[in-house]
C-alpha cells in the first residue's frame, strides 16, 4: 500500500459515523414528509390544471349582452339540420326542441331566454313556444325572453310573427315588444 493508502487508514480510525437509529428513523420520517408534499403538489397542480382548463372555455360561453352567460346546449338540441340554432342565454335559461321535420320545427323557451339564428327556408315554419305567446319565423335572427305568462320578443335581423291570444303582430329588425 502506498503513502496514499496509509493516509487513508488513519484519516478511518479518526472519523466517528454519527449515523444511528435515531438519525435513520429522522431521516425516514424527512422522506416520507417529503414524497407526502409531493404527491399533494402533483394533485394539486392537476386540481388547478383543470379549473384553469375551464375558466377558459368559460369564454367560450359568452353570448350575447354581457351579463348573459349561456347554458350549453347538447349539439343536438341547439342546431339543426339547415343550420339555424337555438340557444340558452343566461344562467338557468332552458330551450328545447320539441319537433323536428321538413315542414315545421317547434322550440320552446321553458325559462329563462333563448336567442335564435334561423336560416331562411319558405317551406318550412319554425315555431318558438314561451309560455302563451308563438313567434313564428321565416328566416331571422331574434331574441325571446320567458316573463312568467308573458314573453319579450327582440328581433336582431329579419321578421318574425308574434302570436299572442288574439293579437297577432309583426316585428322587424330593431323592433321589440312584451306579449300579451
Amino acid at each position: 500500500m502506498g503513502d496514499l493508502g496509509r493516509r487513508l487508514e488513519q484519516a478511518r480510525e479518526h472519523v466517528q459515523p454519527s449515523w444511528d437509529r435515531a438519525r435513520s428513523a429522522t431521516v425516514g420520517r424527512q422522506m416520507m414528509v417529503r414524497r407526502r408534499n409531493r404527491r399533494l403538489a402533483t394533485g394539486a397542480t392537476a386540481v388547478v390544471g383543470v379549473l384553469g382548463a375551464l375558466w377558459v372555455t368559460r369564454a367560450e360561453w359568452q353570448v350575447g349582452d354581457p351579463p348573459a352567460v349561456a347554458r350549453r346546449a347538447a349539439p343536438s338540441e341547439g342546431r339543426f339540420d339547415d343550420g339555424s340554432r337555438a340557444e340558452p342565454v343566461g344562467a338557468g335559461s332552458v330551450v328545447r326542441r320539441l319537433s323536428q321535420s321538413p315542414g315545421l320545427v317547434v322550440v320552446e323557451v321553458a325559462e329563462g331566454t333563448g336567442r335564435f339564428s334561423v336560416t331562411p327556408n319558405p317551406t318550412r315554419t319554425f315555431r318558438v313556444l314561451a309560455g302563451d305567446v308563438t313567434v313564428e319565423v321565416l328566416g331571422t335572427g331574434f331574441v325571446v325572453e320567458r316573463l312568467g305568462g308573458r314573453a319579450r320578443v327582440a328581433v336582431e335581423r329579419g321578421r318574425v310573427r308574434v302570436l299572442a291570444g288574439e293579437e297577432r303582430v309583426e316585428l322587424g329588425a330593431g323592433e321589440s315588444g312584451v306579449f300579451p
